[in-house]
Order: structure tokens, then C-alpha cells, then sequence
């Protein structure tokens, strides 16, 4: 939470937006393809586009994150 507040000061982030997403399950592990817009600014006029890719392991009856990959700058529609 921290960590949020802190990049919410210092770059006016004023809402984030999940875009398209894809995930794709095959037996106990997935992955999981997902846009973000980050809208900043005074106004939150400004946009800042954020592709990710993670993958998730199934453990124990519930999904935990394995691994992600950096995040991508970019936009998909």
C-alpha cells in the first residue's frame, strides 16, 4: 500500500484500467496476457499503456503466481 501511495504522489496516477486479457489454462498451470492503462495527471488525462505476462501454478487447490515477466510498454486492442 505504501509503495502506491508512493507512485500515486510522485506521478499524479489517478486510475489504472485492465484492458484485454487472455489466459490460457492447460492442466495445473496457466498463463495469463493482460493490457493495463495507467491514466495520470491533474486531470488524468495523461496514459501510459502496460503489457504483462505471468504464469500461474496451481497448488493445493488454489493459483498461485510462478513467474512474470517484465512489463512491456505498448498498446493492444
Amino acid at each position: 500500500e505504501k509503495a502506491v501511495a508512493q507512485a500515486r504522489a510522485n506521478y499524479g496516477i489517478q486510475r489504472i484500467k485492465f484492458g484485454r486479457t487472455e489466459i490460457e489454462v492447460t492442466g495445473r498451470r496457466a498463463r495469463m496476457h493482460v493490457v493495463t492503462v495507467i491514466f495520470y495527471g491533474p486531470k488524468g488525462d495523461g496514459r501510459y499503456s502496460l503489457i504483462w505476462d505471468i504464469r500461474w501454478v496451481k497448488s493445493e487447490g488454489s493459483w498461485r503466481i510462478r513467474d512474470v515477466d517484465p512489463p512491456q510498454p505498448g498498446i493492444e486492442w
